[in-house]
């Protein structure tokens, strides 16, 4: 490591992830105590002396990389990066003791590093010149020492590692411990076992080792491990997300977390008795699966989201939409969004312009709906909510949200909005008699919201938002959404200029009148 302190982000992509490593990484800090000139020469002041660097510039070289070896590195106390320190050009620096002049730098930066990075201050720091193999020498010896005792190390410490696995694995297989567990409760087991050898400094990377080699999942969002992967991959992923969660008691897909953690914990538990063999282990008690955990789980995985995440205790709620089954052929029809025959009726449609990112995205349509039924519940406004679909009306204005998902096709967003001709002077909204009020009212009230939405860290983050033109005849008419034309603004406004061109009428740009 050297100099260089521009280049981070190559650096970062070069350093490799050291989490999973049970060895302590070495590392040398090069540092040349002169300034340098563009060709690499050093520079030489008034006095016919060479320009040594300032404190300050030492100190910025060597935190920037140990910073950067830090943030690659597990917060262990047997696995901490070892760093030595080599300050090159002995030979110019006469009789001038560079190290007692950065022993204060060395130490403050040793104490602000010392619970992330290993820095011998005392035998760990060397004055060389590296074109001399004999004054090298007692820095390579040191290093090689150093390694030597790592690596005498590392058989242990990967044994380590490989028995935690089998530990887990065989408390697993005999449902002594729980498929889903918090990340303290696998700590405080296989501290807990001697015969392992695993230490509390030691567990970060034991665990990072077993989600490294597939052997567990972490969701460190909710501290959750997921021992039983094909368990997982069988239950949850595949037979839970299908599992319909209708039920008498309960209110549109909105559950208390209580509630929610009754009925899944309910159903993964009893579900797995019946299917017998597919599941079920001769001769071992069975499984049990706490529904609290589900609960954080399916939050953490976005098939669930909270109605309000500033309050404790809010609902969530689990849209039918997550059962993921895109819709083959025509969309299903929207009896509850009719336009009548005098309204004025607006639309946009949504894309994402991002090959890596949908509005299938899981959680991103959810989170819509939730926060439209959130939005205008405290307005008094019924808000009713379906499979891919949020349709609500309040002032006259009839609005119906969908999300479309045909195979083969683009996913995306579809807003429609129906205004009824209303003159009476009690209605707030008796001027929307023309397209573009309604377009003003659904920018404000709809995709003003929308837009703010997909903003959010849970929503789509940094995705470019397309808003095309639906024909307003195919609002009219109930087409269904994959019959619906649409057109870009930029078409629809060459289209517009060719026609006024061909009638010889004046365009007006910008306030100006041309021909």
């Amino acid at each position: 490591m050297a100099g260089q302190t521009e280049f981070r982000a190559f650096h970062d992509s070069m350093l490799p992830d050291m989490c999973d490593r049970a060895t302590s990484p070495l590392f040398l800090f090069v540092w040349c105590p002169f300034r340098l000139d563009k060709a690499g020469k050093i520079i030489i002041g008034e006095d016919g002396t060479s320009e040594i660097k300032a404190n300050a510039e030492f100190n910025a070289d060597l935190r920037y990389w140990l910073s950067l070896v830090a943030s690659k590195s597990p917060p262990s106390e047997s696995f901490k990066p070892k760093v030595f320190l080599a300050i090159t050009r002995k030979y110019l620096l006469c009789n001038r003791d560079i190290l007692a002049l950065l022993k204060s730098d060395l130490e403050t930066i040793h104490s602000d590093f010392k619970d992330h990075v290993e820095l011998d201050i005392k035998e760990g720091l060397f004055e060389i010149n590296a074109t001399e193999p004999s004054s090298v020498k007692s820095l390579t010896s040191y290093i090689f020492s150093v390694a030597e005792t790592v690596l005498d190390a590392a058989p242990l410490e990967s044994k380590i590692c490989e028995m935690a696995r089998e530990f887990l694995e065989t408390s697993t297989s005999r449902h002594k411990l729980e498929p889903i567990v918090s990340k303290e409760k696998v700590k405080e087991i296989l501290c807990g076992e001697e015969s392992l050898g695993v230490t509390p400094d030691k567990f970060e990377t034991v665990a990072n080792s077993l989600v490294r080699s597939g052997d567990t999942l972490f969701y460190s969002a909710v501290e959750l491990v997921v021992r039983d992967v094909q368990w997982f991959c069988n239950k949850v992923m595949g037979d839970l997300l299908h599992f319909n969660l209708k039920c008498g008691t309960r209110n549109a897909g909105f559950f208390t977390s209580a509630d929610l953690a009754e009925v899944l914990e309910e159903h993964v538990n009893q579900r797995k008795l019946k299917l017998g063999s597919i599941f079920a282990r001769t001769k071992v008690p069975p499984r049990k699966v706490d529904g609290d955990l589900l609960v954080d789980l399916l939050v953490c995985l976005r098939l669930a989201c909270t109605v309000n995440p500033q309050e404790d205790g809010t609902d969530l709620f689990i849209p039918a939409s997550l059962s993921g089954i895109k819709i083959h052929g025509e969309v299903p029809a929207k009896k509850n969004f009719k336009p009548q025959k005098s309204s004025v009726v607006v639309g946009r449609r949504l894309s994402v312009n991002d090959n890596l990112r949908t509005f299938l995205t899981p959680g991103v349509f959810p989170l819509l709906q939730v926060t439209f039924h959130r939005h205008f519940k405290q307005q008094q406004v019924d808000v009713t909510l379906a499979q891919d679909m949020i349709n609500f009306k309040m002032d006259g204005v009839e609005v119906l949200v969908e999300l479309c998902r045909m195979e083969g096709q683009k996913d995306f967003i579809d807003v429609l909005v129906s205004v009824h001709k209303v003159y009476d002077e009690s209605v707030p909204l008796r001027k929307i008699s023309r397209a573009d009020d309604a377009l003003e009212w659904m920018e404000e009230k709809v995709l003003g919201t929308t837009r703010q939405v997909l903003a959010e860290s849970r929503g789509a983050p940094g995705a470019e938002i397309t808003c095309d033109i639906i024909r307003p005849a195919c609002i009219e008419s109930s087409v269904e959404a994959n019959d619906r034309r649409i057109v870009t603004a930029d078409r629809l406004k060459h289209i517009l200029r060719q026609d006024l061109e061909k009638r010889g009428s004046r365009i007006v740009v910008n306030g100006i009148f041309r021909q």
